[in-house]
């Protein structure tokens, strides 16, 4: 049987990338006019001048330019969602969707939420950058630094266990009262919700995290999403039964061999059976809930410990009410979905456990305090009184196991996934495969002897994101015929340490390759690599590409025949530089267009040669 995490599922590399490069091309124009608008944030603020622009904050969906003003007063942002990694049609919905929420919250509840100085759909974007949100700048540390074990950038956040225990119980008490108050906030429907006439009501369907990263990252069919409101919750979960059956079915690359597909097969065809036995309060109420509302997402006085603002509203919707009854799955920060890819769920089990309890005692606390979580299940202006109280409903969600299952409805994704050191693989023979012979993401320390691949849909070898990196050895025989993909390729920033390519760290004793598509392609802003010798024939595309790579170096070799070794850059990324090729060409061409930053060839054999 396959290892559990094997069901976890990944993003489809080509969408992302493409979604990478469309969200770069995005900052650069948006860089280009910071200073306009800086003075449109002026206006919509209403006082005072720019006097600096003081820098900028970036999420995974979003991105904000920071202004200060003449008048003294509090600093505002304008923030926009990031073409790319915010689906182009979900832009607008996502948005209006977080204002109307963020306006319930400031005037039903005590959460803080930061003041809207003004906002618009794409329509009113004088810059042509999309919708946008300005508010007012509040001051605090992220919470989840401060609660977390200090850490590389890389690894995911863990809590400090070290933490006292008071410090704990003040930022738990805080959280309990702000996750009673959503619980009071009742619609009759499952979806987005609005004021209509001054009524707060739900008449659009839900738009959830999940959806925008399928829609952004997966290829995922537009037209396969919920299009109107759910009645019953019930009914929603078997639209993510089907959601969950029709990402199986178009992503390209979700499995990589039979078993694992198998595996991911009858999970998704196991889910639906579950949802009688896990169902709950079928017909409403729906409770407003945001499963963004985590430590990452708010800011606290790092001396006292107070929460000065809670951030990102942007996927909440009204649903089922067993999403809020179920405790929160960040208190360990990183949740079971990290724990069970390392085959670990009895220590987070164990781990858990023992600060849900403080948590639980927080929340009791918040109960006894607040005196309408006692009021007789009165409901007034769309407020309902949680009872049994919300402790002991948290309480039974855990014991029952259904909290793992309202965790596992979703297809949670990590662009910044936890980083793997020192690994070694031996030499590794495949053929026949559809997919990679050998992908390696976020590895810094890899040692590859050989990998011999033959008959193999796409890359040979594809190092991403990787660093400190030495093969021995790459063949590809009749590899990625008729694509773009390569026998040896880096992508994805592969060698950037530090932000730059400036020290060698990516090690190639020997490249051969025969037939298929690409010999080797280096893109997408990688480099700091050098390749000893290669042995290049009869490609069916290019024998080399060098697109945006930077500090490359190839020592020896030759290539006879195939498609033409070519140097080239895409626009939105900056020029390739630093390239050096000394082989021996054969029946083939070799060209450098546009023109590389400081490039050497050394090019003999016959090849006509085309270069700056």
């Amino acid at each position: 049987m396959p290892n559990p995490a094997s069901l976890k599922t990944v993003l489809d590399e080509i969408e992302e990338a493409n979604g990478d490069d469309e969200a770069t091309a995005w900052l650069n124009r948006a860089f280009g006019v910071k200073e306009e608008l800086g003075t449109f944030v002026a206006t919509l603020r209403g006082r005072g001048e720019v006097t600096e622009h003081v820098g900028f904050l970036k999420g995974s969906f979003n991105f904000c330019f920071r202004y200060k003003f003449s008048d003294g007063g509090p600093d505002a942002l304008i923030r926009f969602p990031k073409p790319g990694h915010i689906a182009a049609s979900l832009r607008d919905e996502k948005l209006a969707n977080e204002v109307q929420v963020m306006e319930l919250l400031r005037g039903k509840t005590t959460i803080p939420i930061p003041k809207i100085l003004g906002w618009g759909l794409s329509s009113e974007d004088p810059f042509d950058l999309g919708p946008f949100i300005v508010m007012e700048y509040v001051e605090g540390k992220n919470l989840c630094k401060v609660l977390e074990v200090p850490r590389d950038e890389k690894d995911p956040p863990m809590l400090n266990t070290d933490l006292d225990d008071a410090m704990l119980d003040t930022i738990y008490r805080q959280v309990a009262g702000y996750l009673l108050q959503l619980s009071r906030l009742s619609f009759n429907r499952i979806g987005a919700i609005s004021n209509d006439g001054g009524e707060w009501s739900v008449s659009k369907r839900p738009l959830t995290i999940n959806m925008n990263e399928l829609a952004s990252a997966t290829g995922y069919p537009m037209d396969r999403f919920p299009t109107s409101p759910f009645d019953r919750a019930s009914d929603y979960f078997h639209s993510l039964s089907q959601q969950h059956l029709t990402h199986l079915r178009t992503q390209r690359n979700l499995s990589n061999d039979p078993d694992m597909a198998r595996a991911q097969f009858i999970a998704r065809h196991r889910f639906p059976q579950l949802i009688p036995e896990y169902c709950i309060q079928d017909s409403g109420p729906f409770l407003l809930y945001c499963d963004d509302l985590r430590p990452a997402n708010m800011l606290v006085d790092p001396e006292t410990y107070k929460i000065t603002a809670v951030l990102d509203f942007e996927f909440t919707n009204a649903m089922p009410a067993q999403f809020t009854y179920d405790p929160p799955w960040w208190l360990l920060l990183s949740g079971p979905d990290h724990w069970l890819e390392k085959d670990a769920v009895p220590e987070y089990r164990e781990v858990y456990v023992h600060r849900l309890g403080q948590f639980l005692r927080a929340m009791e606390q918040a109960e006894e305090e607040d005196s309408a979580a006692s009021a007789a299940g009165e409901a007034q202006n769309g407020e309902v009184a949680a009872a049994p109280r919300l402790s002991a409903r948290m309480r039974e969600s855990w014991e029952s196991g259904r909290f793992f299952f309202d965790f596992g409805l979703g297809i949670r994704f990590d662009r910044d996934a936890a980083w793997n050191y020192n690994v070694r693989m031996g030499t590794i023979t495949v053929t026949g495969a559809g997919s990679h012979a050998v992908e390696v993401w976020n590895v810094d320390g890899l040692d590859i002897n050989a990998v011999l691949a033959r008959d193999v849909g796409e890359c040979g070898l594809l190092i991403q994101t990787s660093t400190n990196v030495w093969v021995g050895y790459v063949e590809g025989i009749n590899v990625a015929a008729g694509n773009g993909y390569a026998t040896l390729r880096f992508a994805n920033n592969n060698g950037q340490l530090n932000g730059v390519y400036t020290t060698t760290n990516v090690w190639v004793d020997r490249v051969y390759s025969r037939g298929g598509g690409r010999g080797i392609f280096c893109v997408s802003m990688s480099g700091a690599a050098e390749i000893k010798h290669i042995d290049l024939a009869d490609n069916g595309n290019n024998a080399i590409l060098i697109e945006n790579c930077y500090n490359l170096a190839i020592r020896d070799g030759v290539i006879n025949g195939g498609g033409e070794v070519r140097v080239a850059a895409r626009s939105e990324f900056p020029n390739t530089s630093g390239i050096f090729v000394e082989v021996e060409v054969n029946n083939n061409s070799v060209r450098e267009s546009p023109c590389a930053e400081n490039i050497f060839w050394g090019i003999t054999g016959n090849a006509a040669v085309n270069v700056c």
